[in-house]
């Protein structure tokens, strides 16, 4: 779990926000379930995060998707987008 993720992390839980993640081990998604204010955890290494996500928001999105992962992964952010929400990407491509 990177710095920048656990930056967003804290700032979205002081303003109050539910927090969706993605990790790519385990031990990482644990460790994102048990901080205050995140809401679900899925996995990042499958594509099957936007259909998690979608159950979990029923169908309404998320206002804001911060992004570093890469190829399918940036069309299916884009897509878990409610109307009117932001895409920010960090990725280093």
């Amino acid at each position: 779990m990177g710095g920048v993720g656990q930056a967003a992390i804290a700032l979205a839980a002081h303003l109050g926000a539910e927090v969706y993640a993605t990790a790519g081990s385990e031990e990482k998604r644990a460790t994102l379930a048990a901080k205050q204010g995140v809401r679900g955890v899925f996995d990042s290494r499958s594509l099957l995060w936007a259909e998690h996500l979608h159950e979990a928001t029923r169908g309404k999105g998320v206002t804001m998707v911060l992004n570093s992962l890469a190829g399918d992964h940036i069309k299916l952010g884009l897509q878990a987008l409610a109307p009117g929400g932001r895409f920010l990407e960090i990725g280093k491509r």
